[in-house]
């Protein structure tokens, strides 16, 4: 049986449009900017993980190097967002 190859790189643009829309929608509500703000930097770090573990390339430094990112940039956009 043939393995379905699923490239997680698809899924970023989806999901940037919805993001962006939650932003628009939830505009006069900071909080709920924030929790869709972590919600997607939660599913980043799980599909970069799920990309290396397929690829057989996950390290201790690369999940640590995908949380600090994630971090970095939830830190960075809820200056914008609160």
């Amino acid at each position: 049986m043939k393995r379905l190859h699923i490239s997680f790189s698809h899924y970023f643009f989806p999901l940037g449009v919805i993001f962006a829309f939650g932003m628009w929608y939830f505009r006069k509500v900071p909080i709920l900017q924030l929790e869709s703000l972590i919600l997607l930097a939660i599913l980043y770090i799980i599909g970069a993980l799920l990309h290396h573990h397929r690829d057989r390339t996950l390290t201790l430094e690369v999940m640590i190097e995908y949380i600090l990112i994630a971090l970095l940039a939830i830190s960075i956009l809820s200056g914008l967002v609160v």
